[in-house]
């Protein structure tokens, strides 16, 4: 029993270092993306800005070898994210923050909301060409909640096929997206983890559960 315990806490911290290690090559590869795009358009002084704001948000995420970092230091790379986006897309997005401040020193893992804010720039708005995206995080029944609505497209669901996939599948398409499930369960157990809802024309809400930590494990 203790070797097959042994075993799969040597599984589970492999999988979770696989996990960490996939996500900042996703990460650089989208917004050097995003640089590439503002090239490609002639905005060469835009790039140069952005390429200075990216530069920044390196040092704070890939640099940063802590792999669990406080609320407001997420908050303030996700900041600094959004900056680089709104560049690209001319601030026809807006991005409203509400963050308790009783939330700011609790400790998540890290990169855990761009993928999906990444996500909201690049499918949610196709359609509807502007829009407004709310990131909400605090305490609630024992969990530190994180949230990201917002009223772009939404995305339709058909999951009453018989081979279908599964509606959480169909919204957890993007490596970033699925990693950042995954991580957590990893870290934390089933209890936790990210639950996606959507509905055609109104938008998308995604809702992460975190354990509260007030520090480092």
């Amino acid at each position: 029993m203790k070797l097959l315990i042994s075993t799969q806490e040597k599984q589970r911290k492999s999988e979770l270092k696989t996990l960490q290690h996939q996500i900042n090559p996703h990460f650089i590869y989208n917004t050097l993306t995003s640089i590439k795009f503002m090239m490609n358009q002639g905005k060469k002084e835009e790039a140069s800005q952005t390429i200075e704001s990216f530069i920044v948000l390196l040092q704070n995420t890939i640099s940063n070898l802590d792999e669990i970092i406080t609320v407001e230091q997420e908050i303030e790379n996700l900041k600094n994210y959004v900056q680089i986006m709104q560049t690209r897309y001319s601030d026809r997005i807006n991005v409203h923050y509400f963050v308790s401040p009783t939330s700011l020193e609790l400790y998540v893992p890290k990169l855990i909301l761009q993928p999906f804010i990444e996500n909201a720039f690049f499918h949610a708005f196709t359609h509807k060409k502007a829009g407004h995206i709310h990131i909400l995080v605090a305490e609630k029944d024992n969990f530190l909640i994180c949230e990201m609505i917002d009223d772009g497209d939404g995305m339709e669901q058909s999951a009453t096929q018989t081979n279908a996939p599964s509606k959480k599948n169909q919204l957890f398409s993007g490596i970033g997206v699925r990693n950042v499930h995954e991580r957590i369960q990893l870290l934390y157990g089933l209890r936790y983890g990210v639950d996606i809802s959507s509905e055609p024309g109104k938008g998308t809400k995604v809702e992460i559960r975190l354990p509260i930590e007030k520090k480092k494990t």
